[in-house]
């Protein structure tokens, strides 16, 4: 089976969401790596800061990611600055080292970030069959039996209603709904999580 990458984003999306097993079951034939060294970094600092420390601390308990791999230094760096980092930051160097990675090895890339998305597409070697973000995850993992069409849904809900983004704003993404309506779905969500 082909190794399958996951970025930071992608990553907090499905622990944001209470969804994480879904990854496994979904695409435990792929070989390791799962992830690279700086996605890794990423998500130990974000269990650092307050604001994203539940979703990163259950990110970092999966066994199943494996050992993170270290991509191509040189080509992580080029891509780096591609993708709107600088010499000077470490803007963008998750995605940039898996999809330097990606490259080397024709693995899958699967990133909520917009622009690593885009320009991982149009890479020769890769292409638009190898780059996926949540929403083909869920769709696949909805093919697959794990969750219902409903539940695509209720991922887009939770994840908007926690004020994250995604990069696909399919039909499904709760953006354009009224004022009245995100308020009628907040207090369903939050009579069903009092047992109501």
């Amino acid at each position: 089976m082909p190794v399958i990458l996951f970025d930071t984003v992608t990553l907090e999306h499905f622990a944001a969401a209470d969804r994480l097993e879904l990854l496994e079951k979904t695409f435990y034939g792929f070989d390791e790596p799962r992830w690279v060294e700086q996605v890794k970094e990423e998500v130990l600092a974000g269990a650092g800061l307050s604001k994203s420390r539940k979703f990163c601390v259950s990110v970092l308990d999966l066994e199943w990611l494996g050992d993170a791999v270290a991509g191509p230094l040189e080509e992580t760096l080029r891509l780096k600055i591609l993708l709107g980092g600088t010499n000077d930051d470490d803007e963008h160097l998750g995605e940039a080292e898996s999809i330097a990675f990606a490259l080397t090895t024709q693995a899958v890339f699967v990133t909520d970030d917009t622009g690593a998305y885009e320009f991982a597409k149009h890479q020769s070697v890769l292409g638009p069959n190898s780059v996926k973000d949540s929403c083909a995850v869920l769709w696949e993992a909805c093919s697959a039996g794990h969750i219902s069409d409903d539940d695509i849904t209720r991922f887009h809900h939770d994840v908007f209603d926690l004020g994250r983004t995604m990069r696909c704003r399919c039909s499904r993404w709760p953006g354009g709904d009224s004022l009245d309506d995100q308020i009628r779905r907040l207090s369903r969500r939050d009579r069903t999580s009092r047992g109501f």
